[in-house]
């Protein structure tokens, strides 16, 4: 990927789980620059693809590039392939370029990781009818994923539901560290956190609605903090700065979002959809209550309004000022019992579960 996403830490602590865990020999993919951060790290061996680095990251020209480059990538693969003999190739991007390897070497192992829901038009259909049914296994973050591709490939087997091995006790670690002294009034009152790339699909603009419609007298008793990029600033930015919202702030990209998380009473994903939504898992894992929208296809399935989060109607901001406001009346209590649901589900995203679920299945 051409910037950071969820995805780049999945991959990271995935390549993590199978060395630690299974002893395997990790070599990782650089294409973009998205491991450079590794290149030091003695647990993996990072193979770059391009020297290049300043890509554009936004719009139509980050896709043309992603596109047109990963394909131009396949011949730098087949040389690493044949310098390397790997027995497995996990792919968890644009999975059609190493599934090429499987016409020229059919021992190869390759897995496909799907990171989101694929939307199924013609030309993809075709693309992968004719590329990811040559895969050994596919894994899927959720049933709603593994039964949409069931229903458009030609392959009826191998599916499996495998979680992304994102939890890890590094991120309580990281939790701690203390925020700066000039963010600490974002802590005073009650704090609703949010995080992820500022996009049309985390749908942020919600949240500034929800607050906008909240009476200003109580305006003062709360504040929103969003932490991320992307080409959605500004958008939000201006919606923030014509409503005059003195209570939400665009923070930026932060290296280390976890103290922000820990510090809120709150995390709100507004997404129109997840798979499965690795911020959200997070923020149960640091003992938060999730508020989010009922959007495909991850919170649909892992969350349960009132069980393990509260949840609201989708592209309803209505229904989440509802839910602010009853928060801020005391109306909706800091449920316990909420927080010890979400964790239940969160074990299941931890490299020991992932590492054990990967042998079982290659083996």
């Amino acid at each position: 990927m051409l910037s950071h996403v969820g995805t780049i830490n999945a991959v990271e602590k995935s390549a993590l789980a199978l060395k630690k865990y299974l002893n395997y020999e990790i070599y990782l993919i650089n294409v973009f620059g998205e491991f450079d951060y590794l290149t030091d790290n003695n647990n993996f061996t990072v193979l770059n693809i391009f020297s290049f680095r300043k890509w554009p990251k936004t719009r139509i020209w980050s896709k043309l590039v992603i596109y047109t480059f990963t394909i131009i990538s396949f011949f730098k693969l087949l040389h690493y392939y044949r310098k390397f003999k790997p027995d497995v190739i996990l792919a968890n991007l644009v999975g059609y370029i190493p599934n090429l390897l499987k016409f020229i070497f059919p021992d190869l192992i390759v897995i496909n990781s799907i990171q989101g829901l694929p939307k199924f038009n013609t030309a993809r259909k075709i693309l992968w009818n004719l590329f990811y049914i040559k895969a050994d296994n596919i894994f899927t973050m959720t049933n709603f994923t593994k039964n949409k591709i069931l229903e458009n490939l030609k392959v009826k087997k191998n599916i499996f539901k495998v979680e992304n091995p994102i939890i890890t006790k590094k991120i309580k670690i990281l939790s701690k560290e203390k925020i700066n002294d000039n963010e600490k009034f974002l802590f005073k009152g009650v704090t609703f956190c949010a995080i992820g790339r500022l996009t049309r699909q985390k749908n942020f603009i919600e949240i500034l609605k929800a607050v906008n419609i909240i009476p200003k007298k109580l305006h003062s008793s709360f504040k929103i903090i969003i932490i991320g990029t992307g080409e959605d600033y500004e958008k939000l930015s201006n919606f923030i700065k014509l409503h005059n919202l003195e209570n939400i702030f665009l923070l930026g990209f932060k290296k280390n979002p976890y103290p922000y998380i820990k510090n809120s009473d709150y995390f709100i994903s507004s997404s129109l959809w997840e798979e499965p939504g690795h911020a959200i898992l997070e923020a149960g894992y640091l003992n938060k209550v999730v508020i989010s929208s009922d959007c495909p296809n991850g919170p649909k399935e892992i969350l349960k309004d009132r069980f393990n989060s509260i949840k609201y109607k989708l592209n309803s901001h209505e229904s989440l000022a509802i839910i602010i406001q009853n928060i801020l009346d005391k109306k909706i209590k800091n449920n316990f019992e909420i927080k010890l649901n979400m964790k239940k589900i969160v074990k299941n995203y931890t490299m020991l579960q992932f590492s054990k679920k990967f042998n079982r299945i290659i083996n």
